[in-house]
């Protein structure tokens, strides 16, 4: 019976994440390595979901500062919260440095729980670790920059100190700056016995600092879809015959870089308001979609909707949220709009994979403009930075009579199935090489 652990933390909070981890489990088992999966998540009453698809349940060796001291709200770092972390990461982040060597798991691994324990068998034992697909890896221009790296990096380094093969799934790296972040990058990923991005601007990234990787789709753009039950669509679709319905999410954001991050995020949420008011005002109906589930203020959705609603001056809109509602349920309640905005990246993905057109917004790296870019959409792309309303009513307006847009979603499926069958072969081929060294 093969084993794989899926790297790094997560859980079900986030529909993307939870697509991704699916769709590694599936191509894995495709690539004969995965007839037991496990997943590393913080919370396992967060990963219900997953669970119930048969994927067990991992607590991760090294583990995020906030488990043991969370501040009142996460949507912004006080100067206090960041030395707390600090404190914290720096002891635990050398602990977990140590637990790299035989001799220091010897010594310390009485300072870990049982479930680390637990999950230390799981890694030594795994005929494979795969990196889910997503991306992780960039620089803020921030102090934490190297840190983060090291936090993301770790169940990596620490697969591989074990001899674990490592497979990265498609991921978006960069932009990559520092001398040591980008060490840390390349010590890891060259190590791996495959790593696979997701668009071209991040293969260029990677190839910049000697990095070889291959381009494959993002794995959400596979996710099968369900017939999810959405009672608040038929009854929108009853209320406002002839209004097109366009999807929306919207997300809390730290605006890093930023001198003034706190009024660059008051200022995404007043644009996105006046955008939502354009379109009720314009024969469209706004359906505000609660992407991502969390309890930490910072990745919830429904904190940053709630926001806009202040600020809405109509009241043809409507609010989707459904914590029962699956990553293939997403897909499906994404099918059902005529149109979607999205600033949380997988809401544009599921989008596109089941043939509606969007409009995205980019944060967070390459992620969102390389993708687009090579679906031969770039000019269906903002950057949340640049986000205004005029700029977005405008491109909204070319979407909405850009005939050449389903074209383009109709010939995906047929290509994104090709390319899955490649990276199950390549999956399949780098093993058997690994086995044969």
């Amino acid at each position: 019976m093969t084993k794989t652990v899926i790297l790094p933390t997560c859980d079900d909070g986030n529909r993307g994440d939870q697509a991704l981890v699916w769709q590694t489990k599936n191509l894995a088992w495709r690539a004969g390595l995965a007839d037991k999966c496990a997943m590393l998540t913080e919370d396992t009453d967060g990963a219900e979901q997953s669970k119930r698809e048969g994927i067990g349940l991992l607590q991760p060796i090294l583990r995020h500062p906030s488990t043991k001291f969370l501040g009142v709200s996460n949507l912004s770092y006080g100067k206090f919260l960041l030395v707390v972390w600090g404190i914290i990461s720096v002891l635990d982040g050398f602990r977990a440095l140590l637990l790299l060597s035989r001799i220091g798991r010897i010594l310390l691994r009485w300072t870990l729980s049982e479930k680390q324990r637990s999950t230390l068998r799981s890694i030594e034992s795994a005929d494979a670790c795969f990196v889910k697909g997503g991306g992780f890896i960039h620089t803020t221009d921030s102090v934490t920059d190297p840190y983060r790296a090291y936090f993301f990096l770790y169940h990596l380094f620490l697969a591989q100190s074990f001899d674990t093969p490592v497979f990265v799934m498609p991921n978006s790296f960069g932009p990559l700056n520092g001398r040591f972040f980008t060490w840390l990058v390349r010590k890891a990923l060259s190590q791996c016995s495959l790593v696979t991005v997701r668009e071209g601007l991040s293969q260029q990234a990677l190839a910049s600092i000697g990095v070889e990787s291959e381009l494959f789709p993002d794995l959400a753009f596979g996710l099968e879809s369900t017939e999810s039950v959405t009672d608040l669509i038929t009854e929108i679709r009853k209320e406002h015959p002839g209004r097109d319905l366009v999807g929306i999410t919207v997300r809390p954001y730290r605006f890093p870089g930023n001198q003034n991050p706190q009024r660059a995020y008051e200022k995404y949420i007043a644009q996105m308001a006046k955008f939502g008011d354009w379109l009720s005002l314009n024969g469209f109906f706004p359906l505000f979609i609660e992407h991502v589930v969390s309890s930490g203020e910072h990745e919830s959705d429904i904190s940053a909707i709630a926001r806009v609603e202040e600020l809405l001056e109509t009241d043809t809109y409507a609010v989707f949220r459904d914590s029962e509602f699956t990553s293939r349920d997403m897909k499906g309640l994404y099918k059902k709009c005529d149109y979607v905005v999205g600033t949380r990246f997988h809401s544009v993905i599921f989008s596109l994979a089941e043939g509606t057109p969007a409009l995205a917004i980019a944060y967070g790296g390459n992620k969102g403009e390389g993708i687009m870019r090579d679906l031969g959409l770039p000019q269906y792309v903002i950057p949340i930075e640049e986000f205004e309303f005029d700029r977005a009513a405008s491109s909204f307006i070319d979407l909405v009579n850009d005939g050449d847009v389903t074209t383009k979603l109709n010939d995906l499926s047929l290509q994104i199935t090709a390319e899955y069958r490649r990276l199950i072969d390549r999956i399949h081929d780098a093993q058997t090489l690994q086995l044969g060294d």
